[in-house]
């Protein structure tokens, strides 16, 4: 089906089923989320799951209740099969400690994170460094995001 047709239906709940690939803008479940409230492209509504992702996406300063939040919406999209969730991709990698480069720096709101598979969203720049990184062993977390 052409891409055009494929859309023009979906967006206008005129398709019954359909198989969408998704891939993260970035590194939060707002990403996902955001996609399945009721003024989206889906023909699926539920009042709750939108003010419950209202409500997780106003949390800024508790990474363990706003994750709790998402995945009370979550569960809510899953179990109303507003979407079928078919497979996810996981990537795993490792780095050397000396590894350093633009793409693995934080951002302007002190947010680090390498979209491996999506390379095309950050900077290419990567190099091996005299030495390495201070503090490279412990908690992945804890290094790209602080402590709680």
């Amino acid at each position: 089906m052409e891409i055009k047709t494929f859309m023009d239906a979906l967006n206008s709940h005129n398709m019954p089923i359909g198989l969408v690939r998704f891939g993260y803008d970035f590194v939060d479940p707002s990403s996902l989320m955001n996609l399945w409230l009721s003024m989206g492209r889906h023909a699926w509504k539920n009042d709750f799951f939108d003010r419950q992702v209202g409500y997780a996406g106003t949390i800024v300063n508790d990474r363990k209740e706003r994750m709790d939040a998402y995945q009370v919406a979550e569960r809510m999209l899953v179990e109303e099969v507003g979407g079928l969730f078919v497979w996810h991709t996981v990537l795993n990698q490792m780095w050397k400690s000396k590894v350093k480069g633009e793409a693995l720096e934080p951002n302007r709101f002190g947010y680090s994170a390498w979209r491996g598979e999506q390379v095309g969203n950050t900077a290419f720049t990567l190099y091996i460094a005299q030495q390495s990184l201070p503090d490279s062993t412990g908690n992945l977390w804890e290094r790209w995001f602080g402590k709680e």
